[in-house]
């Protein structure tokens, strides 16, 4: 599991990486990634304590994703 966090998110430090993987008793991680005008700029990771997730919760994460992009790209507009 360290090493999908650390694949995903180059730059966290061993110690956080363990500190977050422990804390959330992580058993899953999903991500989505975020793009904003056909350009990839980030992911939405969400760790979970389950094994699996639903689909109506994968589904909720995509909506939720493109909340974000459009906020990032309004954002991005001014």
């Amino acid at each position: 599991m360290r090493k999908i966090v650390k694949s995903l998110m180059p730059d966290i430090s061993e110690d956080l990486s363990q500190k977050l993987l422990n804390n959330a008793q992580t058993h899953s991680i999903i991500t989505v990634p975020l793009k904003s005008r056909d350009t990839d700029f980030g992911c939405l990771m969400v760790f979970s304590s389950r094994d699996m997730a639903e689909e109506a919760e994968i589904g909720f994460l995509k909506l939720f994703a493109q909340q974000i992009e459009l906020a990032i790209t309004i954002a991005d507009l001014f």
